[in-house]
């Protein structure tokens, strides 16, 4: 994904399926509570979230489904009209709308034409995640004309909790759903959002928090990993720490053609906190990645990888532009003792070689996924 962003400090990126979420909502209902103050919520946490990564404040298209996701659009237009915005609506299957959102659509009050404008945002709120199968009918074509002035006059689309056309669990888009740049899950993430075959139509993701709805204990099999939660992995540093006291990283990387993996893998290891990186480099491409790299990284040439196993380093990484790797590469995949982390055409070698290959190595060893 393009990344995650939770629009409250200190909200979980709980992933949930369909089911789960709708039991979690069911619980809250039981208990009294109604649907109108959460549609409240969500649709002012969603116009924050438009405002935010569209600062331009331009004009919103709000495509309204007759269910619920259309109340939260209708919500979120009308707050965004007080903040500026100009705010158009595409009402669809108006025959169809659940009172709820008949009401929210009354309640829109006065909202400014839109201007001429640079940014052109587009809301979905065709079809929420209790959707299943493809798109039909007036669904379909309003789907097909978001899709159109998101290529033709490169607007924005924000989904509203799940792009519609996608299925909340599997996560594949059935023909003609919507393509999203950003997706505001509101209270949870749904599985289907972080599915391979949805990257294309989620786009980014972010959280609209509801507390409200609570999960269950052992509802969330996962947890979505954001910068804040990796930070509290790293200790503090002292004022006075140099580069020998924060790790040392080798790195085996590039080759002919390929400088661009080394240099680039080099770089992400000192923004990563890494404190003495040395990049390993065979000699003939030495003067180009060595005129490349930033700074902070050290280019060593090498005629051979298995003089790597004489540095002192406390991790190594392999892989990133080797192109056709040599024996000596295994070799030092096998050999090292410290742990490495296996990636590229390192890994391509290692599956020539057989998993006998990943039984000899003499430390740990982390194997990226990698497409073929």
């Amino acid at each position: 994904m393009g990344g995650h962003h939770a629009f409250e400090p200190g909200h979980e990126f709980m992933i949930l399926t369909v089911t789960q979420m709708q039991e979690a909502e069911g619980r809250l209902f039981a208990t009294g509570v109604k649907a109108e103050p959460l549609m409240e919520r969500a649709g002012r946490g969603i116009a924050r979230a438009v405002d935010e990564f569209f600062p331009g404040r331009g004009t919103v298209i709000a495509f309204v489904g007759p269910g619920h996701n259309g109340g939260d659009a209708l919500v979120a237009a009308r707050h965004l009209a007080a903040m500026g915005w100009g705010v158009e609506l595409r009402l669809v299957g108006r025959e169809r709308f659940r009172p709820l959102t008949e009401k929210k659509l009354g309640e829109l009050g006065e909202i400014r034409p839109p201007g001429a404008c640079t940014t052109l945002v587009l809301l979905d709120g065709l079809l929420g995640i209790g959707a299943r199968g493809p798109l039909r009918g007036d669904i379909e074509v309003a789907a097909a004309e978001m899709n159109a002035l998101r290529l033709d006059r490169f607007a924005r689309t924000v989904a509203i909790d799940i792009p519609s056309g996608l299925d909340g669990d599997s996560g594949e888009p059935y023909a003609g759903a919507v393509v999203a740049d950003l997706t505001l899950t509101i209270a949870h993430a749904k599985a289907g959002l972080l599915a391979d075959a949805a990257i294309d139509h989620v786009g980014r993701l972010g959280l609209v928090p509801l507390d409200q709805i609570e999960a269950c204990e052992g509802d969330a099999g996962a947890r979505l990993i954001e910068p804040r939660h990796l930070a509290r992995l790293l200790p503090r540093r002292v004022f006075d720490t140099h580069k020998g006291m924060a790790g040392r990283v080798g790195i085996v990387a590039g080759s002919r053609g390929l400088t661009g993996a080394a240099v680039l893998c080099s770089a992400g290891a000192v923004r990563g906190g890494a404190g003495l990186v040395s990049l390993f480099v065979p000699e003939d491409i030495y003067p180009i990645v060595a005129a490349c790299a930033i700074p902070e990284v050290m280019v060593r040439p090498v005629t051979s990888y298995l003089e790597v196993r004489e540095a002192t380093l406390d991790v190594l990484a392999i892989g990133p532009g080797l192109g056709a790797a040599d024996d000596a590469v295994l070799g030092l995949i096998t050999s090292s003792t410290i742990p490495c982390v296996i990636d590229a055409d390192a890994l391509n070698l290692m599956a020539k070689s057989g998993l006998g290959s990943l039984a000899k190595c003499q430390g740990p060893r982390l194997l990226t996924p990698h497409p073929g």
